[in-house]
């Protein structure tokens, strides 16, 4: 059988585009049509910003590259109590309510942005700590990655729904979480199936607003990583994550 090496080499052949990671950030923008979540079932409204992952590179072609990751939202999880309604019918409901319940306790603490709670699934994991058997988690996926510390914070002190709830994998910064689901590294290869190429300075069309006024801003940022890119190479710095 061929070995896990070979199996990678060929997944990496066949892989649409291939970019050398070097560095990696976020940056909050308005959803875009075909690429991001338009609309909140939970709050029945338009979703007004997303994260939109930017990751620096370049490809095997020795290409410079700037790649947006859509749809990767920050997340924890609580755990689904035993005690809780276990019919999927009442489990459905209760997390409906501590999603608006989180929602209810950002806006009493003023924490800025009107929309923070993506999305909640109920899912089965293994709590890392201690013998344990399987058992239900709650995980709660947020607009905000800066939301995420916030939410944790309120859900451990009782002020949603007026009960205390543990939060798992909180700590970890939204980047790396991200880097680490995805099997990702500095340094290492983004390998895509399939990507939309946009022109520099080629601005995307938002639903609620016209063409960029200003189509310099990608080919602006592309040129700035180059330099940082350039500069750590002659002070002979070494970050692999851009951080």
């Amino acid at each position: 059988p061929p070995s896990a090496n070979n199996t990678e080499e060929q997944e990496d052949e066949e892989a649409a585009l291939r970019v050398r990671i070097c560095s990696v950030d976020y940056s909050m923008q308005r959803p875009r049509r075909g690429f991001d979540v338009l609309y909140s079932q939970l709050q029945g409204a338009k979703v007004e910003q997303v994260p939109i992952i930017r990751i620096f590179g370049r490809t095997s072609q020795g290409q410079t590259a700037l790649v947006h990751v859509h749809q990767a939202f920050p997340y924890l999880y609580v755990r689904y109590e035993d005690d809780l309604p276990q019919t999927m019918d009442g489990a459905t409901a209760f997390i409906h309510r501590l999603a608006l319940g989180i929602e209810q306790a950002l806006r009493v603490t003023n924490v800025g942005g009107k929309q923070h709670v993506h999305a909640t699934q109920l899912t089965r994991a293994k709590p890392f700590y201690g013998y344990h058997r399987e058992c239900l988690f709650v995980k709660l996926s947020l607009y905000q990655p800066a939301s995420v510390q916030k939410v944790a914070t309120l859900l451990l002190a009782g002020a949603v729904m007026g009960r205390k709830f543990q939060p798992y994998e909180a700590h970890i910064p939204y980047l790396l979480q991200i880097l680490v689901d995805n099997n990702l590294h500095g340094m290492g290869f983004l390998c895509l199936g399939s990507a939309e190429k946009r022109e520099l300075g080629k601005q995307p069309r938002h639903d609620d607003q016209p063409a960029s006024k200003n189509p310099g801003e990608e080919q602006r940022l592309l040129q700035e990583q180059v330099q940082k890119q350039q500069q750590q190479q002659r002070e002979g710095v070494n970050h692999p994550m851009g951080y």
